[in-house]
Order: structure tokens, then C-alpha cells, then sequence
């Protein structure tokens, strides 16, 4: 038996003996891996932007970013965490119907706190000192970010830590959205050399669309 071979087989006989160790040590090995890539990316993605936009342009992109995140975050109130917690808790009760009760109140809840929160970003925009003209694209991508954060804390809680690790991670969206994003943006450099902000920002949310994509079609 190779050395490979060996390996593989003590591995499967450590998981067969320890399930949940094993399944935690998995879990924490594709959570740590995804952050580590979305780290990666993202410093490849500012270095692009730095090269195809001005510095007045990387600034607002900068802050712009910072909105998003902040305003995401706000947006979310916490549901992320608690359907971690209590969709896994019902999960392991074999409780169908309180799980599909507690799945209809956080898609519900997290729909109405996105909801006033853009509402309430829209009316103080003016006292923000955004860039003018990218206030919809800003919540556009708020609208990407948030319902992707909290639907991958459901999937998460459902254990599909190996979906969870691909769609989520970073502030621009996880390893699949910053690896699409980073693709285009270096096509870009190459063949047209700069471009405004406005330009910019759609290009992030082609790559958190086509995240968003597919993964509602793994949910499936």
C-alpha cells in the first residue's frame, strides 16, 4: 500500500471513529481555506482598482465599501447567528414543522430589516458625502450582500460548511463572487487601461451576481 494510500485509509478509519471530531476538523479545514482565498483575491482586487482608477476615485471606492459593509451588517440584525443556532437546534429535534416555522421568520424578518434599512440610508444619503451618482449602485450592492450573508448562515446551519465556505468570506462576498470579479477587473486593465468608478462598482456585482446565481442553484 503506498504512502498515500495509507494515509487516506488512517483518515477515514480517524472519521468513522470520531464522526463529530471529524466533522468539525472538515468543517474548520474549508472555512480556513475559503478565508484564506477571499483574502487573496480581495488584495488582488484592490491592487486592480488601484491600477484602473484615480485616487480620487479609489477613496470613494474605499468608502463606498465601507457603506456597504456597515449598512449590510446593520441590515442583518443579528439573524444570521440565530439561524445558525436555532435551525440547527430544531434540525436535531427532527422538528420539520418548527424548522420550517423558524426558516419562514428569518427570511420574513430579514426582508423587512433590509428593507428600512435602505430606506434609512436613502433619506441620509445627502449627509454621507457620497459620490455623486453611485448611490443606487451602492444599494444595489447592499442588496446583493446582505440576503447572500444571511442565506449563507441558513445554509451553514443546515451543515454544508463546503457551500458556505465558497459563496461567503471577506467584504466583497466570497471566493467564487472575488474570483469572478478579479477575472473581469484584469481583462479590463488590459484593455482599456482605466475606468471610473461607476464603471468600477458594476463589475463587483457581476461577480456577487453570479455568486448569488449559484448559489441558489446548490440550495437546490
Amino acid at each position: 500500500m503506498s504512502y498515500f494510500k495509507k494515509v487516506k485509509q488512517t483518515t477515514t478509519d480517524i472519521s468513522n471513529k470520531f464522526p463529530i471530531y471529524a466533522r468539525i476538523a472538515r468543517g474548520g479545514v474549508w472555512k480556513i481555506g475559503g478565508t484564506a482565498l477571499v483574502s487573496i483575491l480581495s488584495v488582488l482586487i484592490s491592487a486592480l482598482l488601484a491600477r484602473l482608477l484615480s485616487p480620487s476615485d479609489m477613496g470613494d471606492y474605499t468608502y463606498a465599501l465601507s457603506l456597504v459593509v456597515m449598512v449590510s451588517t446593520v441590515a442583518g440584525v443579528g439573524l444570521g447567528p440565530t439561524a445558525i443556532r436555532e435551525v440547527a437546534v430544531s434540525l436535531g429535534l427532527g422538528d420539520k414543522d418548527k424548522t420550517r416555522d423558524l426558516l419562514q421568520q428569518i427570511i420574513k424578518w430579514g426582508f423587512i430589516s433590509l428593507t428600512v434599512t435602505i430606506l434609512i440610508f436613502y433619506l441620509i444619503r445627502d449627509n454621507l458625502g457620497i459620490q455623486s451618482g453611485i448611490v443606487p449602485l451602492i444599494i444595489a450592492w447592499i442588496l446583493l450582500l446582505s440576503p447572500q450573508q444571511l442565506w449563507i448562515d441558513l445554509v451553514r446551519s443546515f451543515r454544508n460548511t463546503q457551500v458556505a465556505s465558497l459563496f461567503h468570506g471577506g467584504r466583497i462576498g466570497g471566493p467564487i463572487a472575488a474570483s469572478v470579479s478579479a477575472i473581469i477587473l484584469y481583462i479590463v486593465w488590459k484593455t482599456q487601461g482605466q475606468i471610473q468608478l461607476k464603471t468600477a462598482i458594476p463589475i463587483l456585482l457581476v461577480g456577487g451576481g453570479i455568486s448569488l446565481v449559484l448559489l441558489a442553484t446548490s440550495a437546490n
